[in-house]
């Protein structure tokens, strides 16, 4: 896995990129202090969702 800084000052934020990471999304955003408590948007199109949506949304239900 590669992880690159958006560097914003404080609201900079990590990009990782890597293979296998849809089916970890929710675990890595746990790392991060994202519980349950939070409303997640994931942003798709009609293009990429169809591929990957489903596999994300199972990731994120999984982490709770």
């Amino acid at each position: 896995m590669r992880e690159l800084v958006v560097d914003l000052g404080a609201r900079s934020y990590p990009i990782r990129i890597g293979p296998g990471l849809l089916t970890t999304v929710g675990e890595h955003l746990r790392e991060r202090g994202v519980g349950p408590e939070r409303t997640l948007f994931v942003v798709t199109d009609e293009h990429v969702g169809p591929l990957h949506l489903e596999r994300v949304r199972r990731a994120l239900e999984g982490a709770g």
